[in-house]
């Protein structure tokens, strides 16, 4: 069980650090390109920065939870 939630922990942080990269070059190509707006794309942003938390706590706490079983059975 610890073994998937830390699979999909991390798959969730790889995505959520992918969104953040398309979403610093959409801000990036925005600084060059007068006519494309911002608000998306720092949405955008700030959305993967909460992906890339909220996935990194599922690690921490399925890393605790495999740490605590593995002290009962020892």
């Amino acid at each position: 069980m610890s073994n998937s939630l830390l699979q999909i922990g991390a798959t969730a942080m790889q995505a959520g650090i992918q969104q953040a990269g398309q979403a610093a070059a959409k801000i990036a190509d925005a600084a060059n390109n007068n006519d494309t707006p911002l608000s998306h794309s720092v949405v955008d942003l700030l959305q993967a920065e909460h992906q890339v938390k909220a996935s990194a706590q599922v690690v921490k706490t399925a890393d605790e939870t495999l740490g605590a079983m593995i002290d009962i059975f020892v």
